[in-house]
């Protein structure tokens, strides 16, 4: 990562800070920060100068875009490190960043934090029309993606090139389209198509084609270019909008599936990676709490409402679990009226409550037979700081069963006294507490 510059931050206390280096799609942005700063605020700090410097130059141009920042929800930061991508929790600290990823050490050198659309909204073209420029870094996002793309059939390329040149070029008309194409520089014509595509034919043949193909074009305007290109990429080469995982549903008996999350009618499903039959889990709006597990597995469970169990998925790495968390946990966010917050419940392990100590009575009440021969004469009567247990589990005997069960194991109803609830769960037909 870029190498921090110490300073004081601006209301001149002695807190040291950093001036971090965040890249977006096109260019990078700095933030000072100091080790409380959250990423949430470095999400608002940049989206909202974005917003409104685009805002007064859109404006002297006579557009109707809005200065307010309601879409900075849909951006996350992740830190992108030798192949290694983990998105940052917005309630993330700048301090828990350093204290996790540790990004200025030798081994993380090439490390960089990096904003982009990861909450995809479920309308793109009131995002165009009030919000150009964040409109504008998603579009961007999804060309870059589609650059990278293998196996894009030509005639689709082509067709994707000339909306390209007309979001590019929104004055161009069909009669002068011949003479900018050939103006463009081979450099320039480049950045229209993917690499294999520019393998598969000469660019004097592709400069033709895209001629020819924005000659037959409608009189569309730049605004319609740029929807048309974000559908065609989505309904022929991949859904930008969603996240594919590979996990194992429920608990006992793990299922291996493909879980998508997006917006829309996607929402949490299980299905193919085509998207076809999608089978729906939750909608955003209905989890209420989110609680990742590292212990044994790696589990990330998902309270709904209206059910009485949770969801357990399933993942394969600790990296998964988080960013799996942190999108499901942003789209929530973004399905409220004030997108902020968050449900996730931080739960490194699941694990039972502390064991009560007793009370004074219920130690006075403890059958002679109970209590030690011979104690030893500091022994106090008084309630302990702690008490020693394992996790052993004994078997409380049921009259019915009472033959086939080993005496060994037997616990006297009588003797049990239950001093706080610490849980409940259901077994079988019972209630188990």
């Amino acid at each position: 990562m870029e190498n921090s510059v110490s300073s004081t931050n601006a209301l001149g206390s002695d807190v040291p800070s950093d001036k971090i280096i965040v890249h977006l799609v096109e260019g990078y942005r700095t933030v000072i920060v100091d080790d409380q700063v959250k990423f949430r605020s470095v999400i608002t700090s940049i989206t909202e100068r974005l917003t409104k410097q685009y805002f007064e130059r859109e404006r002297q141009e006579g557009s109707t875009v809005s200065d307010d920042n309601i879409y900075g929800w849909i951006f996350g930061i992740c830190w992108n490190c030798n192949g290694r991508k983990v998105w940052i929790h917005p309630e993330t600290s700048h301090g828990d960043f350093l204290r996790k990823f540790n990004p200025y050490s030798t081994a993380n050198q090439q490390g960089r934090l990096e904003l982009l659309v990861r909450y995809y909204p479920d309308d793109f073209v009131d995002v165009h029309k009030r919000h150009r420029i964040i409109f504008t870094l998603m579009y961007k996002q999804v060309l870059y993606e589609y650059l990278k793309t293998d196996n894009v059939p030509p005639e689709l390329a082509i067709k994707l090139a000339g909306l390209e040149i007309r979001r590019k070029y929104p004055q161009l008309n069909h009669k002068a389209a011949k003479l900018i194409a050939s103006a463009i520089e081979d450099d320039t014509f480049k950045t229209l198509f993917p690499e294999k595509v520019l393998l598969q034919f000469k660019l004097r043949d592709l400069r033709r084609q895209v001629v020819k193909q924005f000659q037959q074009m409608d009189e569309k305007a730049s605004s319609d270019a740029v929807i048309e290109f974000l559908n065609l990429v989505k309904k022929h080469l991949f859904c930008f909008e969603r996240e594919h995982y590979a996990v194992r549903l429920h608990e006992s008996f793990p299922i291996a599936t493909t879980l998508m999350v997006g917006p829309n009618s996607c929402q949490i499903s299980y299905g193919s990676q085509t998207g076809h039959n999608l089978t729906l889990l939750a909608r955003f709006e209905h989890v209420v709490r989110i609680e990742p597990i590292t212990e044994p597995n790696l589990q990330l469970l998902l309270y709904v409402e209206g059910s009485n169990e949770p969801l357990y998925i399933n993942c394969s790495s600790e990296d998964e679990l988080e960013n799996l968390a942190d999108l499901i946990d942003g789209y929530v966010r973004g399905s409220r009226d004030v997108p902020d917050g968050s449900v996730i419940v931080s739960s490194k392990s699941r694990q039972l409550p502390d064991i009560p100590a007793p009370s004074f009575e219920s130690l006075s009440n403890i059958p002679q037979t109970y209590m030690p021969q011979n104690p030893a004469p500091t022994q106090s009567r008084f309630i302990p700081k702690s008490l020693e247990s394992d996790d052993d589990y004994a078997t409380i005997v049921d009259p019915v069963e009472e033959k086939s069960i080993d005496p060994s194991f037997e616990l006297d109803r009588s003797k049990i006294e239950l001093l706080r609830e610490i849980g409940q769960e259901r077994w079988r037909n019972k209630e188990v507490f």
